[in-house]
């Protein structure tokens, strides 16, 4: 994508670059005066600096879809939060894109326009550039107002601009009236850039347990809840159980996948294999199908698909009939599961904290099986849990105040009738892979199902 974009923007440089020649041209020509010689150099920065430009245009503006529903303007810093909580490669990735992609900017701009060359009229220019970007965004639906970026994109423009002064200092024949230390001064915003996502890392590295991702990033207004249903005031605390899980290298989950396609589909007939951030896809070609996995690295969990009948409603069973059926796959649902018919004939099977051979299974197991027992889809969440260590928890009561607050994990600015049905503990995989306890409040949101998830760990609650 970027190369298609830095081709064609290369393209309309050269494009605008040479039409402005050919007016010139005919221009001294018709009034009959001189050609003025043409300065390559400058004619150089303007193809460079018209290319770049094309090239943030399509990449933030021409690659999507006008398809952006708008319900709020996510606040400061939101991206940095949500990145914190996933602790996700590619939103850091993302943020550190959007600083390095206006460096060029400060850079180009005041190398080849010396109005530019005093430090504000570069950094006024970034920011306008990236509000114009943001702005069209907003107002073409083609993608999200953030003040996030026009944050990242101003500090790559002054990051730029610092840059720009050390390469004037050290190669301009024209010497700079600098004032003593002010190209230092120019890339402190540097410095203090690279130190803080240092320190962010280090902080992290240093933590004993990850983060969890079901910490909110943003306070849901309280105006647009109505909570009502069941009341949790019971302000006793006690230690929780964090567990341990197998993590699982990319040599580990193809062979995961190969053993699974094997009880599935009989044999694994590889045809692609894609790895990721945090899990892998991978595809087998049993006849005219196409089967699919995607897999957890953390954990082992898995999703099976036969592609082509993807939508396709499940063939309902009796719960002894399933149980049978997935032990014919290697299955043995403990016995204490719960059992449940979801839409499309999906049946379900959850584990509440299951002790098996010294361990914990928790999780579920849903499956879609068709009229020959054969399955067609299966989304195998559970889990196969140690006991690491006890942390103290928050209670019951402070995590529902949390509800009420607002302090839970959602992105919107929609009204939420929320009624309150139950509690319990829920386990969810932190970003080291550790099992962290959550409240599971169990809830109708605007007459439907869903649940609310609030980390439980007393360290959860610190940012």
């Amino acid at each position: 994508m970027a190369q298609e974009y830095l081709f064609l923007g290369g393209i309309l440089a050269v494009v605008l670059v040479t039409s402005f020649l050919v007016i010139r041209h005919f221009h001294a020509k018709r009034n009959g005066k001189a050609h003025r010689k043409i300065n390559i150099k400058r004619l150089l920065w303007w193809l460079v600096f018209l290319c770049y430009i094309f090239v943030v245009a399509g990449a933030t503006m021409f690659s999507r879809g006008s398809n952006y529903q708008y319900d709020m303007i996510p606040p400061l810093f939101y991206s940095y939060k949500n990145a914190w909580n996933n602790w996700s490669i590619t939103e850091w990735r993302n943020i550190i894109l959007n600083i390095c992609m206006f460096v060029p900017f400060g850079l180009l701009l005041p190398m080849g326009l010396k109005w530019f060359r005093k430090c504000y009229r570069t950094y006024v220019a970034g920011f306008l550039f990236s509000l114009f970007i943001e702005l069209s965004q907003m107002i073409f639906k083609i993608g999200i107002f953030e003040p996030d970026d026009l944050l990242d994109n101003t500090l790559g423009a002054i990051i730029g601009f610092g840059l720009f002064l050390v390469l004037f200092k050290l190669y301009a024949k024209e010497k700079a009236n600098l004032k003593k230390g002010a190209t230092f001064a120019s890339n402190i915003p540097l410095i203090l850039v690279v130190a803080s996502f240092v320190a962010i890392y280090i902080t992290y590295s240093c933590k004993e347990l990850g983060n969890n991702n079901n910490r909110y990033n943003i306070t849901y207004n309280v105006n647009l809840l109505n909570i009502h249903g069941a009341e949790f005031t019971d302000d006793s605390t006690e230690n929780l159980t964090v567990y341990t899980s197998e993590i699982l290298t990319e040599e580990e989950v193809y062979k995961r996948a190969e053993d699974i396609f094997k009880r599935f589909d009989g044999a694994m007939n590889y045809q692609y294999a894609g790895y990721y951030d945090d899990e892998a896809w991978i595809r087998s070609k049993v006849g005219d199908e196409t089967n699919e996995i995607k897999i957890q690295y953390a954990g082992g969990t898995f999703e099976y698909s036969i592609m082509s009948r993807y939508s396709e409603k499940g063939y309902a069973y009796t719960e002894s009939e399933v149980r049978d059926i997935l032990s014919q796959y290697g299955y043995t649902i403990c016995k204490d599961a719960v059992f449940s018919v979801k839409d499309d004939m999906c049946l379900c099977f959850e584990v509440d904290r299951c002790e098996e051979n010294g361990n914990v299974v928790d999780g579920r197991l849903e499956v879609k099986l068709g009229k020959d027992k054969s399955i067609l889809w299966l989304q195998d969440s559970l889990l196969t849990l140690t006991p690491y260590k006890e942390y103290e928890a928050i209670s019951v009561a402070e995590a529902y105040r949390h509800l009420t607050e607002g302090k839970f994990k959602r992105y919107g600015n929609d009204y939420l009738d929320i009624e309150v049905l139950s509690c319990k503990i829920a386990y969810s995989v932190d970003s080291k892979g550790f099992y962290q306890p959550n409240y599971r409040f169990d809830v109708n949101i605007n007459g439907k199902e869903a649940w609310i998830m609030i980390p439980a760990l007393e360290m959860s609650q610190e940012f």
